[in-house]
């Protein structure tokens, strides 16, 4: 049951607002928020122990069947409910811990893909030319253009 009230907690925790922010009309997400809403109130409806049998209230409007009361009330108070308790086999934990640590080496290569990526990207939005672009930031650029350029200039051959 702690379990349940964890993954509960998980459930009614979860950030629906920011997901649901970038997002306009998305039926299945919609759906999705809904079911776990569901979840939610089910699990407080439910999680509660129900209340015990009132055997003296049921012996005395069922005067003729007391002897049924009788014996359900023994019963009743004699069930014992299983008990479910699971092991994870050594196997199993060297693949869980496994596949855990290729998650955590894929994650950490993909930070340093996005960082790279963003870097790169600094550096072209920087390189990119704009109308505020001057000419000498264009020949710092292209030395070998403007180097061409002036030859053409002094040689006047700007319109060959």
């Amino acid at each position: 049951i702690i379990s349940e009230i964890m993954a509960l907690s998980k459930v009614s925790s979860f950030p629906w607002e920011k997901v649901l922010a970038g997002v306009e009309g998305n039926k299945k997400l919609l759906g999705l928020r809904a079911q776990a809403n569901e979840i939610v109130s089910s699990f407080s409806k439910y999680s509660a122990p129900p209340e015990p049998v009132k055997f003296e209230e049921t012996r005395k409007r069922l005067k003729f069947a007391t002897s049924a009361v009788d014996s359900l009330e023994k019963l009743y108070k004699s069930r014992k409910l299983p008990v479910y308790t699971a092991t994870l086999p050594d196997f199993e934990a060297k693949k869980r811990a496994a596949i855990i640590e290729t998650i955590h080496a894929a994650s950490v290569a993909a930070e340093l893909d996005l960082s790279n990526l963003q870097n790169q990207l600094k550096e072209f939005e920087s390189k990119k030319f704009d109308k505020d672009t001057t000419y000498d930031v264009a020949c710092n650029r292209f030395p070998s253009v403007a180097k061409e350029v002036d030859e053409e200039v002094q040689n006047h051959k700007w319109l060959s």
